[in-house]
C-alpha cells in the first residue's frame, strides 16, 4: 500500500544523507567484495580465503585488507569481528546464517519447539531440558546444532556479544544463556542474609528511568558477573533466575543482582562488607556493555537505599510502634556522608562518569584487568 511506498522513500532519503554514501571506495575493494559474495554456496569463509582473493587483485598489504573488511562490516555487507583470534579468522558473507545459528539456542521453546523425538534418539533430550529449565547449554548440544567446524567461532561470538558465558562450576562443559533463565522470585531463597542465601544487606540502585533500560542489558551484566565468578576455582554455583541472581563475586563475597520496575538494577552486598570495589566493578561492566553493545546509548544514575525510622507522632500511627521507611540517597549525598559500606578507606567509589575507562577489548582481557 501507500504506507510501504512512503516508508521506502523516507529510508532512501535518510540513506542518501549518510556519510558512507559520499565515501570513495577503491574499485579493487569493490571487485574483491563481488568475488566474495559470488561464493553463493558459502555462508562464511576463512580470512585466508579473503587474502587469496585480494592477492589476485593486487591487494597484498594486510593493513589494507583489514581496512577493507572493516569498511564492509561497518556498511553491513559482511560480518567480521576482530576482538579475538577465532573471530578474526572468519568472515561471514551471509549474516542470516548467524541469526539462524544463534536462534537454534536463543528461542522460546514453547513457540519454536524442537523435534524432541530426534533429540531423544541422539541422547540429547536431557540436554534440551537442562537448557530451558536451568539456562545451561551443554557443549554436546551446541555441537549437534552448529556442527564441530562452527562450534568455537559461534561460542566466541556469543561470549563477546555477552549472550553466553562459560559455566566453569562443574566438571562438564556447560554454558550459561541468561536470556533463557526461568522466572522466579527472591522468596524462593532460604535464609535471611546473603551468606545464608537470602538477600538482606546494603543495596545500591542503578536507575535508568531518565531514558530506559533495554531488554538484554541485565542479562548481559549477569553474563559478565558469572564469567568473573567462574574464573575462581572452587567457587560455588550462582543461583540464576530471569530477573535476579545470587553470585559469589571473588574476594568481595556474595552479591545479589535484581532487575526491578523495568528501569532499575539493584546490587545488594552483605551486611558490613566493604563494597566500594564491588560497585566500581559493576560500574565498569555496565560501561563496557554501554560502549560495546549499546553504542553509548545507556544513561543511569546511582542511588543507595537507606533505612530511616519514622516517628509515630509525626505520621499519626500508633505510638510506641516506630516504622522504618526506605529512602534513596543520591550518589553525591552518600559520598558526603561517607555512607558505609559503599564509601570508606578501603577504596574510592566512582560514579558512572568516573569509572574505569578501557578501550574495547575481548572479555578475557577485560576480566583480567578487573582482577579477582
Amino acid at each position: 500500500g501507500k504506507g510501504i511506498d512512503s516508508l521506502r522513500s523516507n529510508i532512501e532519503l535518510v540513506t542518501r544523507g549518510q556519510d558512507f554514501m559520499h565515501r570513495l571506495v577503491s574499485s579493487r575493494w569493490m571487485c574483491c567484495l563481488d568475488k566474495m559474495l559470488q561464493l553463493q554456496h558459502r555462508s562464511w569463509i576463512y580470512l585466508r580465503d579473503v587474502k587469496g582473493i585480494a592477492n589476485g587483485l593486487s591487494i597484498s598489504n594486510s593493513e589494507e585488507i583489514n581496512s577493507m573488511l572493516a569498511l564492509f562490516h561497518e556498511l553491513g555487507v559482511i560480518f567480521h569481528l576482530t576482538t579475538t583470534e577465532i573471530l578474526r579468522d572468519v568472515v561471514t558473507l551471509k549474516p542470516q546464517w548467524l541469526i539462524d545459528s544463534l536462534s537454534r539456542v536463543i528461542r522460546d521453546g514453547r513457540i519454536h519447539a524442537f523435534e524432541m523425538d530426534t533429540l531423544e534418539k541422539v541422547g540429547l533430550r536431557g540436554d534440551v531440558d537442562q537448557l530451558f529449565d536451568c539456562a545451561l547449554a551443554s557443549q554436546d548440544l551446541l555441537e549437534y546444532w552448529w556442527g564441530k567446524e562452527h562450534l568455537n567461532f559461534l561460542l566466541d561470538l556469543m561470549r563477546q556479544a555477552l549472550l553466553l558465558s562459560d559455566w566453569n562450576f562443574r566438571s562438564e562443559n556447560l554454558f550459561l544463556v541468561p536470556s533463557l533463565a526461568p522466572p522466579g522470585s527472591v522468596q524462593q531463597l532460604p535464609g535471611s542474609d546473603l551468606e545464608g542465601k537470602g538477600c538482606v544487606g546494603s543495596t545500591c540502585v542503578f536507575d535508568f528511568s531518565a531514558s530506559f533500560l533495554p531488554i538484554g542489558v541485565f542479562q548481559r551484566l549477569v553474563c559478565l558477573c558469572v564469567s568473573r565468578s567462574s574464573r575462581i576455582k572452587g567457587t560455588e554455583e550462582p543461583i540464576m533466575y530471569k530477573k535476579w541472581s545470587r553470585i559469589r563475586f571473588g574476594s568481595e563475597g556474595i552479591i545479589y543482582l535484581e532487575q526491578r520496575d523495568e528501569n532499575k538494577i539493584l546490587l545488594t552486598v552483605g551486611k558490613d562488607r566493604p563494597a566500594s570495589r564491588t560497585l566500581n566493578v559493576i560500574q565498569s561492566m555496565l560501561q563496557k556493555i554501554n560502549r560495546d553493545i549499546m553504542n553509548g546509548g545507556l544513561s543511569w544514575t546511582i542511588g543507595f537505599e537507606v533505612k530511616k525510622e519514622v516517628q509515630p507522632s509525626k505520621y499519626g500511627f500508633q505510638r510506641g510502634k516506630n516504622k522504618v521507611r526506605t529512602e534513596i540517597l543520591s550518589f553525591e549525598e552518600a559520598k558526603r556522608e561517607n555512607l558505609k559500606p559503599w564509601f570508606g578507606p578501603e577504596g574510592q567509589t566512582n560514579n558512572n562518569n568516573e569509572g574505569f575507562e578501557m578501550v574495547t577489548v575481548d572479555i578475557g582481557s577485560f576480566l583480567k584487568n578487573l582482577g579477582d
